[in-house]
């Protein structure tokens, strides 16, 4: 069977788009209890497109609705804004000439 692309985002692209965009689904699955789609990046003119996979995003998004239809949007998302400010405040933390020191991985893992 042949896989259908759903296009989610388009930017100008950078390396830095590209594996925030790939390390972002590290920890998805153990965070929210399923997987995140097959993700894919096409870059074309210095413009990149990212793409996950129709059916598995139909499994996610279907997980979620049943989700905060029986447990409410806060109970289940929540947790997202705690995850943003944590890592706001975490990156703070950083010395500029330090954080050039890391890898993109062990910065993800620092986090988690």
């Amino acid at each position: 069977m042949k896989t259908k692309w759903k296009k989610i985002w388009s930017k100008r692209h950078s390396i830095r788009l590209s594996e925030s965009w790939c390390y972002g689904n590290m920890g998805f699955e153990k965070m929210y209890g399923v997987p995140f789609p097959t993700q894919r990046i096409e870059i074309h003119n210095n413009f990149g497109s990212g793409y996950v996979d129709e059916e598995g995003y139909g499994k996610m998004l279907g997980y979620f609705v049943k989700r905060i239809k029986s447990e409410g949007f806060f109970n289940v998302l929540g947790d997202v804004e705690k995850v943003y400010l944590d890592f706001f405040y975490y990156s703070k933390e950083f010395v500029e000439n330090k954080l050039s020191e890391l890898t993109d991985f062990q910065l993800f893992e620092k986090l988690n």
